[in-house]
């Protein structure tokens, strides 16, 4: 699409088709870069209906975006891009709930919390950046999703704009499974008698359709929709009391078997995340040069545990692994190693020299019992590729991070990339994974949604999408894909890597 449509008179100022303009929102944290036709910046709900409106009118494409934070492809779009941060408005009420703006910051709302010793406990390790309208779309999550559960859960009422510009308000305490449109899309579903979905604690795939149909709140079902079925504008969401004490054991892992019962042990005892650094994360990071890590068994990795709450329960839980770990309880020494997490990533990108992280297979969720059959699954895959990557992330939900290192500058690097994604494809479905497990289907993985889940799931997210955006406007290609769509459409296109797209030449010498 060269050009959109003019706006009406009521969207001056709101809508630019200016090429710096669209440019700014042509990119995001993943690896895709799509130049949208047109950029709408609306200030508050009334101006997002208006710009929701006028695009079903002329049938124009939309996707809505917050900071860009997400990585496959969801928040970026060819026709118009909703850009949501300057509807960032922040209230913590006196009973503890936040009132956030779809382009509220995360880590602004928690800080605002913590001023009164509350907290946000569904922060995603992207807090500094992500909006509430992104974390709602992804259903986002974090380390401490392993006891808190993800953003849903603490989510009790939204303000959305339909398909059509419509405003509604949703809340859990009257949820309107009676009315329009949630009534009759609640009733088809439930005419489908669907199997069970795949058995992993962590799920942004698809659609939310078994979580709809037990409790029959559309809050669950947009929760993690990717600003496919609504455009979210405003949420309210539950703040706890800050912990009293917190610490942290590090565990050696020996071997990728001792994973799922080490996993299970840190959940039977009420600890509040359990997150995994894989040897060669422990290798490119440089933290086996760490004396803390250098005292454990460390040959398949290393396991971070964490304990919140009163001090006894800190306590009983840390002693739980005296004999195999670190462990620690002072904050001081709890930031030290949670900053090892932290340092990582910086360590990594300095480490990979020419090599980009090309994020395009690094989200999927399995059972815990498969863990070591994914890990093994996952390293053959990319060995047979040649391509070397760092792996780590949330094993106590199964859910692990994998961040390729691809070399752009060789000419085959995209067929590289397509070669380990379908593996890795054929591999979570044969362990009864799902392709997302906090970011999201997106524009990469959409196309493999039939090879995960069964065909009356997949007819029942087309259910979904055709009772919500029966135009198929709002964020085409994402979550569902469209026929014939390359799911590798924008990869590595954006300015910063297209640089390195360029063929190693010969040497001279």
């Amino acid at each position: 699409m060269d050009r959109p449509p003019s706006p009406p008179p009521e969207l001056t100022g709101v809508v630019s088709t200016d090429p710096d303009a669209r440019r700014s929102v042509a990119g995001s944290r993943g690896p895709i870069w799509m130049v949208p036709a047109a950029v709408a910046r609306p200030r508050h709900i009334d101006e997002v209906a208006a710009v929701v409106a006028w695009c079903a009118a002329e049938g124009l494409p939309l996707t809505p975006r917050g900071a860009g934070t997400g990585m496959p492809g969801g928040n970026v779009g060819r026709g118009l891009v909703l850009d949501l941060t300057a509807m960032d408005g922040l209230e913590l009420r006196a009973d503890g709930a936040m009132v956030a703006g779809a382009g509220a910051v995360a880590a602004t709302a928690d800080a605002l919390a913590r001023e009164r010793s509350r907290h946000f406990p569904a922060l995603p390790s992207s807090a500094p950046w992500c909006t509430f309208g992104g974390m709602i779309s992804t259903d986002a999550a974090g380390a401490r999703t392993f006891s808190y559960g993800p953003t849903h859960r603490w989510t009790d009422a939204l303000r959305v704009v339909m398909s059509d510009g419509s405003i509604q308000t949703l809340r859990r305490e009257a949820a309107p499974a009676d009315s329009a449109p949630w009534a009759g899309l609640h009733a088809t579903l439930r005419s489908l008698e669907l199997p069970a979905p795949p058995a992993v604690r962590k799920n942004v795939s698809g659609y939310a359709v078994d979580r709809f149909l037990a409790t029959g709140d559309p809050i669950d079902l947009i929760a993690g929709s990717e600003g496919t079925l609504v455009v979210v504008a405003e949420g309210t969401f539950r703040t706890e009391p800050l912990p009293e004490s917190q610490g942290v054991a590090l565990v050696g892992v020996p071997e990728l078997d001792a994973l799922p019962e080490l996993t299970a042990r840190a959940e039977s005892s009420g600890a509040s995340a359990c997150e995994y650094f894989g040897r060669r994360l422990l290798e490119l990071g440089r933290l086996l040069d760490d004396p803390r890590v250098s005292r454990l068994d460390v040959r398949a990795g290393a396991l971070l545990v964490e304990y919140a709450g009163s001090p006894e329960h800190v306590a009983a839980g840390l002693a739980l692994w005296d004999d195999e770990a670190i462990t620690a309880s002072d904050p001081e020494t709890v930031g030290e190693i949670w900053g090892l997490r932290h340092a990582a990533s910086p360590s990594i990108a300095h480490a990979a020299g020419d090599r980009r992280s090309i994020q395009f297979i690094e989200d999927a969720a399995v059972p815990r019992s498969a863990l070591p059959a994914y890990l093994r699954g996952v390293q053959a895959a990319l060995d047979r590729h040649g391509v070397d990557a760092v792996l780590f992330g949330h094993a106590g939900d199964g859910h692990l991070h994998i961040n390729p290192l691809i070399d752009l500058r060789l000419p085959e690097w995209k067929e590289t990339v397509r070669g380990v994604m379908e593996e890795v494809i054929d591999l979570v479905a044969e362990l009864g994974g799902t392709l997302s497990g906090e970011h999201g289907d997106g524009r990469i993985r959409a196309g493999g949604l039939a090879r995960i889940w069964s065909a009356p799931h997949c007819r029942a997210f087309r259910a979904v999408k055709a009772a919500l955006d029966p135009q198929g406007l709002l964020n085409p290609g994402v979550v569902l894909g469209e026929q014939a769509a390359d799911p590798l459409e924008g990869l590595a296109e954006g300015p910063d890597l297209q640089r390195l797209v360029k063929p190693i030449l010969p040497s001279t010498d």
